[in-house]
């Protein structure tokens, strides 16, 4: 079976989009676990630790980027092409807004602490 060059960078982009992330998310469970019964402030004095706020900044648009491909496949796959297009913008627009949302918030809480 043939793969074409779209389809092969595809394929290629989530696999090493998902290499990246899962030491990151094995942080990340590892930090809720251990802070899950902390107060507010505890948590926004972790998060303004540099060391988990790059862990975070790093982990943010590679995340979103490996969920925007996944609902991409979906979409493509199970979606006629007159209905995609619309769905496949709206992916990327609300895929790019989470991810811009959550980096602001990092950079607001560890600038303001």
């Amino acid at each position: 079976m043939c793969m074409n060059s779209s389809g092969k960078k595809h394929w290629v982009y989530q696999r090493l989009s998902a290499i990246i992330i899962i030491p990151l998310l094995l942080i990340a469970i590892w930090l809720v676990i251990k802070y899950s019964i902390s107060n507010f402030s505890d948590a926004i004095s972790l998060v303004s630790s540099p060391l988990i706020s790059i862990v975070i900044l790093i982990y943010v648009p590679f995340g979103f980027f490996h969920m925007n491909l996944g609902i991409r496949t979906i979409l493509e796959d199970y979606l006629d092409s007159h209905k995609r297009d619309g769905y496949l913008i709206l992916n990327n627009v609300v895929c790019c807004f989470l991810a811009i949302a959550v980096i602001l918030s990092i950079i607001k809480i560890n600038l303001y602490i």
